[in-house]
């Protein structure tokens, strides 16, 4: 902050600590889609072997890879909400401080 007051470049860090927060929020939530094996789409009962579907045992079946490929990352999530929370407090105070100071 400068003595004149606050300058948009005051604003960057907050608004870049918030817009992390936000992505790695969104890359932390569950997904939803069609579940693959490889560049295939999979249907219930169907097991992915290294060439792909396959009815024999051996690889992951459905519900392994459904669960794997649409759990949440709780930890991205967790540092998300963490560094957004963080990012908007910021701003807040510089918006306080910024009208405390124009009067």
């Amino acid at each position: 902050m400068n003595q004149d007051g606050l300058g948009l470049s005051d604003f960057l860090g907050p608004l870049l600590m918030s817009g992390i927060g936000g992505t790695l929020l969104y890359f932390g939530l569950p997904s939803s889609g069609p579940v693959k094996c490889g560049d295939s789409v999979m249907s219930p009962g169907e097991w992915c072997g290294p060439a792909g579907h396959t009815q024999l045992h051996g690889g992951s079946n459905y519900d392994t890879i459904a669960a794997e490929q649409h759990a949440a990352s709780v930890p991205l999530m967790v540092f998300g909400i963490i560094l957004l929370g963080l990012g908007l407090l910021w701003f807040i105070v510089f918006i306080h401080v910024a009208l405390r100071n124009s009067r």
